[in-house]
């Protein structure tokens, strides 16, 4: 339903934390299994998705993630995140 879905986009200069902050969005409302795998003693990256991004630790295409978060009203909502 249109009405319970909310777009943020985040926007900022190079290396000012966007990934960063969608990634502690995502592990703080979801806390299941990741789907992605990171390197031992490296922090989960859930919308670096390419392998030149993860290696590089610098995010080079958009990506979009989707939460589904539960109001106070008991009413879910999606919030699609856009990592730019």
């Amino acid at each position: 339903v249109s009405e319970r879905a909310r777009n943020v986009a985040v926007v900022g200069h190079l290396h000012h934390g966007k990934t960063s902050l969608i990634d502690m969005l995502v592990s703080a409302t979801h806390n299941e299994a990741p789907l992605f795998k990171s390197a031992p003693g490296q922090p989960m990256r859930y919308s670096d998705t390419r392998t030149d991004e993860q290696r590089r630790g610098l995010s080079v295409r958009n990506s979009v993630v989707s939460l589904l978060l539960s109001g106070a009203r008991g009413v879910s909502y999606c919030v699609n995140l856009i990592d730019t």
